[in-house]
């Protein structure tokens, strides 16, 4: 495989298409700073996957982009695309021609394609991987690369090895298992946990179940025996029924009778009381007379008896209406006292309704989006300001660069110009000062010398200590991070569905589970309520099953979920529809007597708190329920107590309006839906402060790696500065020697460099002149840009605010919009009260007109017939003395009528005796009527009570009934009643619970094996991979380090060198050592090499690895710019000589390297910031050189 071209587009400098050929052998690319060579080898390296825009001497990706010239402007997309010769299938692919291409856009967007189809950076990765070509092979070394080989740590220098021994697929293939590994281990822990909870839950469940199974069977019993009661009774009541039916037959016959018998009796009387008129007709006009005046008197009696039974009558009937008017009248002021409230109410809300109304129009969108508009033309107009003065500052800089580095050079004359006369003068001074004044000199270095020695160890017992301080640290760190992940796995299997669903009835769960396909579902109850801690349980206790009670918005949303669970056969639920359930109201005199009580926590729906839209739920469930302080408490409350209210202690015990007591602990409970939510929330609350603390403790590390880094480069400095100082000190020496052959030469050469030095400082003259103007212009720039930026931050944080405050105004916007529908709406149902209020006033003001009416009348007519009585009585008066006179005056006659009178009284009395009889036998008949009318009522109530609850009719009720005597059967009852009421409250919902989480129990334990199988595999797998990439590693570094050690005596004409491994007990960690003993030199490490010698045992370290893995090409950034002309010459004998195995490409600007070369490219920057390429082939010039 060989490279066969590069074509960049867009890229850095290079903002026109550029192709780049490359030929076997030597290609070179030459050209002055700053032209943009060195952009080529990054194109490449981020072409093939590199990710770090830092290494690519950038801040972020988007850098790579051109950003445009003073006659060119920004592009927004960068491309490289390289290709390769594949034709030997070096690349794991069926292409003989593979090109890669790499997209960037500056928006960010970037884009991969193999042979022009999309693919990911990964198969751009496993495409060269194991190859020696990947990003940290040494196919591809840039400026700073063979320095980071030495300055780098040992550990980190392994990578090269492993990049040449194909360890690197071993690597990812570990971590894959790894990472496998890890979930693995994850999900065992959430299984083991899930475990844990089910086993902690099939106890109480089983018991649960056990106990509901038999409420069940009992209750089944119980059902049984009230149908056979009901049965019974009702067939008793039917035949009490039938023998009341025949009783009225009778009675109805008797009274029959006695009325024929009255008629009978009272016609014999008025026979009587004929003979008796015939007898007294006989006698003379006296007779006459006092038989008119006697039935006179008897007429006028009669009537002056129906008038006063007519006045009792009267006086009864206004007795009557006295007290429907008083009653009437009550509700008239009952109904005026409402008008006056709904008034109010009324009032009220109009004014609710006009000051929400006030409040929507005062929240106007139309000025924060004015503010907005004029805030964002701010921020584009300073951007644009800023952009402007950017160019000029890149301009400044440009000319500042130009004029430094022409600066520099002659600086750098003037400095050798200076150094030359200051020698000069300080060998002849020291010439002729002596052998003292140069001693004195030597000792001064030694000074220095010992100086920069003890500085070195003094920083490197520093870093010691904090090596040892950052280990604590991280200790530290990692033990918290343990607590911290174990409590996040605990959290997280806590609020995982399954578990957060756990204790609900199985109807619940299922609802919960699809709660998306329920548009209406408000909610559980136990998730709407939130309950303060010290609540709790008493909350938990008295709701019980009620907590899994689930909320909806009405009726529709209701019947959809029960239609659902019916359908599904999915469970059975309660739910509380919001428009139909009523809130239960303590008055407000039990409040004031409550709030006298010793022990009383208060009103449960006042301790509780759920939204705004959910108090009614709240009412509804808690609004009749007292918490009290223990069960002592409690009782006495419930004895002082006039209402019948429920009382629940704190601990949970209950006592019901009727009186009994509920209480205990079960053997094994779990906890309950409250408690779990609670202990979901603290453990959050925990995590979060975990977290906290975990970070302060990740920034104390990370605080002290980068003291120990600044410590670590510090001592660099010094052991350089000490290497300097040893040099300076042997040259001193050196010089003395040689300076006394040099005196005669000195005088004439310090005149010269005089003059020489004298023209240079008049040109720096200049060039500080320059120098500080253009400063001034940065310094300018640099203070309008400051105040643009400042600007445009404060406008960005204005435009910030308003963004909050629109939010904020639409948030109170939807508010009052929402607090002014229910005004109206509260206003629309207090008319509709007042109204209907104000027709109960106008019947009931009828009613007492009519009333009223009714008595004046009964009062006219009342006195009308006491002046016809009085009347009535005075005449009987007078008629009573005429009888009188006329008895006198008949004595003698009275003896003829003495017969027919006994006879007639007999009759009479034998009337009376009839009439009283019927009258007993009218009442025996109304009583039997009445009897029968109660019975039919009992038949039709337990009727009803056999179909409300059983749905049941007679004849299908029978056919269920036990064969039990009446008192047996009331004895079952009661026994089976009393067993009801020991079992207390259970949950049916525990029996289908207990079968899904026994089932659910056994899957994860299977689950479980399975992971536990697939861990152990695992493990081994990652134990087989560390073996081969053991092996691997050991076998190539092995072939490096011999390859390294003859090459290095090629190299450097000598000496020796060698490569150890820090920890060779453990290949997959082991850090590497470069060792290193230049001719004349002690063994020693690369870290203590001058920088020549430590360049090119880097680049014989390239030549070593070379030689054992070949690469297809290679490339090369002006790596051998730090060597001298006879270390260049071998550099580029090795490149030629390794010229027919591996394709190189150098960027060099060193002759020695550029004669080797087959083919040169020259890059120059004919416009400014834009690179452009020209080549031309030395085999082509050599030919014209030779043919002319």
């Amino acid at each position: 495989m060989r490279l066969k071209s590069l074509q960049i587009s867009g890229f850095k400098s290079f903002a026109d298409k550029t192709t780049i050929n490359f030929e076997d052998g030597i290609t070179g690319i030459v050209g002055p700073n700053g032209s943009g060579k060195s952009n080529i080898i990054e194109a490449v390296r981020w072409v093939m996957g590199e990710q770090s825009a830092k290494s690519l001497r950038g801040g972020k990706m988007p850098d790579v982009i051109f950003a445009g010239s003073q006659s060119r402007q920004p592009l927004n997309r960068a491309a490289v695309t390289i290709t390769f010769d594949n034709s030997d299938h070096f690349l794991k692919t069926e292409f003989n021609e593979v090109s890669v291409t790499r997209k960037l856009f500056r928006n960010g967007d970037s884009q991969y394609l193999i042979n022009q189809t999309d693919c990911r950076l990964k198969d751009v990765l496993d495409l060269f991987i194991d190859t020696g070509l990947g990003r940290d092979s040494f196919s591809v070394i840039s400026q700073g690369r063979v320095e980071a080989i030495f300055n780098s740590k040992p550990e980190d220098r392994r990578v090269i090895i492993e990049e040449v021994a194909g360890v690197l697929s071993y690597k990812q293939d570990k971590q894959k298992a790894e990472l496998e590994l890890n979930k693995t281990n994850d999900y065992l822990a959430r299984v083991n946990d899930l475990i844990v909870e089910l086993q902690s839950q099939l106890e109480p469940l089983e018991e649960q179940s056990s106990l509901a199974q038999d409420y069940l069977d009992q209750k089944k019993q119980f059902d049984k025996l009230d149908k056979t009661r009901l049965v019974t009774l009702i067939e008793n009541l039917q035949d009490e029924n039938q023998q009341v039916a025949e009783k009225l037959t009778n009675a109805t016959q008797l009274v029959t009778r006695y009325r024929t018998q009255t008629e009978t009796f009272s016609g014999a009387v008025d026979q009587l009381k004929a003979k008796r008129q015939t007898l007294e007709a006989q006698k003379d006009q006296l007779q006459s007379n006092l038989l008119e005046a006697t039935k006179k008197f008897e007429n006028l009696a009669g009537q002056q008896n129906v008038t006063s039974e007519k006045n009792k009558y009267q006086q009864q009937q206004l007795a009557k209406l006295a007290e429907t008017i008083k009653e009437n009248s009550q509700k008239l002021s009952d109904y005026q006292t409402q008008k006056l409230a709904l008034n109010q109410e009324i009032a009220t809300d109009k004014k609710a309704v006009e000051r929400t109304q006030a409040k929507l129009a005062e929240l106007s969108e139309e000025e924060i989006q004015k503010k907005q508009t004029e805030i964002q033309t701010n921020i584009d107009h300073l951007q644009t300001s800023y952009i402007e003065k950017m160019q000029q500052l890149a301009q400044i800089h440009n000319d500042q660069t130009n004029l430094k580095k022409s600066y520099e050079q002659d600086s750098q004359q003037q400095l050798h110009v200076n150094a030359d006369l200051q020698k000069l003068k300080n060998q002849l001074n020291e010439l002729t000062t002596g052998q003292q004044q140069q001693q004195q000199h030597v000792t001064g270095l030694k000074r220095v010398v010992k100086t920069a020695e003890d500085q070195l160890k003094e920083t490197l017992n520093s870093y010691q200590k904090l090596s040892e301080q950052q280990k604590q640290s991280q200790d530290s760190w990692l033990d918290a991070l343990r607590v911290y992940q174990q409590a996040k796995t605990r959290l997280e299997t806590l609020t995982s569905t399954d578990v957060e669903l756990r204790g609900y009835y199985q109807g619940v769960q299922n609802v919960l589970k699809n709660r998306t396909n329920f548009q209406g579902l408000v909610g559980v109850v136990s998730e709407l309520i939130d309950v303060p801690e010290k609540y709790t349980k008493a909350i938990e206790m008295v709701l019980g099953g009620q907590l899994q009670q689930l909320v909806t918005g009405n009726d529709q949303d209701a019947r959809q979920i029960i239609q659902y669970l019916t359908k599904k056969r999915a469970g059975r639920v309660t739910l509380l529809p919001l428009s139909r359930i009523r809130g239960k109201q303590v008055s407000d005199h039990v409040k004031q007597e409550v709030q006298h009580l010793t022990g009383v926590e208060g009103i449960a729906a006042d301790l509780v708190h759920t939204s705004d839209d959910l108090k009614l739920v709240k009412q509804f469930l808690l609004g009749n329920i007292l918490i009290a302080t223990d069960l002592k408490q409690a009782t006495e409350i419930s004895k002082q107590l006039s209402t019948r209210l429920k009382i629940v202690t704190l601990d949970g015990e209950i006592i019901n309006p009727s009186g009994s007591m509920t209480g205990g602990v079960n053997r094994r409970q779990s906890d309950g839906l409250l408690t779990q939510k609670q202990t979901r929330q603290n453990l959050a609350d925990q995590v979060k402060k975990m977290k906290t603390q975990l970070d302060g403790r990740e920034s104390l590390v990370q605080d002290l790696k980068q003291r120990m880094q600044a410590v670590e480069a510090k001592g660099t400095e010094l052991r350089q500065q000490f290497n300097d100082a040893s040099d300076h000190f042997k040259d001193a020496k050196s010089k003395l020697e040689i300076t006394k052959n040099q005196i005669t030469e000195l005088n004439r050469r310090i005149a010269a460099v005089d003059y020489e030095a004298q023209q240079n400082g008049d040109l720096q003259s200049d060039f500080t002149s320059r120098s500080t103007e253009l400063d001034a212009q940065e310094q300018q720039l640099n203070v309008e840009l400051e105040k643009i930026s400042t600007d445009t931050d404060k406008n960005k944080q204005k435009l910030t605010q308003l963004h909050l405050t629109q939010n904020e105004s639409q948030q109170a916007l939807a508010q009052f919009r929402e607090q002014l529908t229910n005004a109206r709406v509260a206003l629309t149902q207090a008319q509709t009260k007042f109204n209907a209020l104000e027709e109960n006033i106008k019947k009931t003001q009828l009613l007492v007109k009519q009333a009223e009416q009714q008595q004046t009348d009964l009062q006219t007519d009342q006195e009308s017939q006491g002046n016809e009585s009085k009347s009535k009585q005075a005449e009987l008066t007078g008629i009573q003395g005429l009888i009188d006179q006329l008895k006198e005056q008949l004595k003698t006659q009275k003896k003829d009528l003495v017969e027919l009178e006994k006879a007639l009284a007999n009759k009479e009395q034998e009337l009376q005796r009839v009439q009283e009889l019927g009258s007993v036998a009218s009442d025996d008949l109304q009583e039997i009527k009445i009897k029968q009318t109660r019975l039919n009522e009992q038949i039709d109530h337990a009727l009803n009570d056999l179909n409300e609850k059983y749905h049941l009719s007679l004849e299908l009720a029978k056919k269920q009934t036990v064969e039990l005597s009446s008192e047996d059967l009331q004895r079952e009852l009661k026994l089976t009643k009393k067993g009801l009421a020991e079992i207390g409250e259970v949950n049916v919902g525990a029996i289908d619970e207990f079968q899904r989480v026994s089932e659910r129990y056994q899957f994860l334990t299977s689950q479980k094996d399975d992971l536990t199988t697939s861990q152990k595999q695992l493990l081994e797998t990652i134990n087989e991979i560390d073996t081969e990439a053991a092996l691997r590693f050991k076998t190539t570094f092995d072939k490096i380090s011999a390859s390294f050690s003859k090459v290095f005596v090629k190299m450097f004409g000598g000496g020796k060198a060698k490569l150890e491994l820090t920890d060779p007990e453990h290949l997959l960690t082991t850090g590497m050592e470069i060792k290193a003993q230049p001719p004349g030199k002690k063994f020693q490490r690369l870290s203590l090499l001058s920088g020549g010698e430590r360049a090119l045992t880097a680049i014989t370290l390239l030549f070593s690895i070379l030689e054992v893995n070949p690469v297809p090409f290679c490339i090369l950034d002006e790596v051998e710019a730090a060597f001298d002309d006879a270390n260049v010459t071998r550099f580029a004998d090795y490149l030629r000589n390794f010229r027919h195995q591996t394709q190189f490409v150098v960027i060099t600007h060193r002759k020695g390297t550029m004669v080797e070369c087959d083919v040169l490219y020259g890059v120059t920057m004919q416009e400014s910031g834009v690179s452009k390429m020209a080549s031309v082939s030395l085999e082509d010039v050599s030919r014209k050189e030779t043919n002319p």
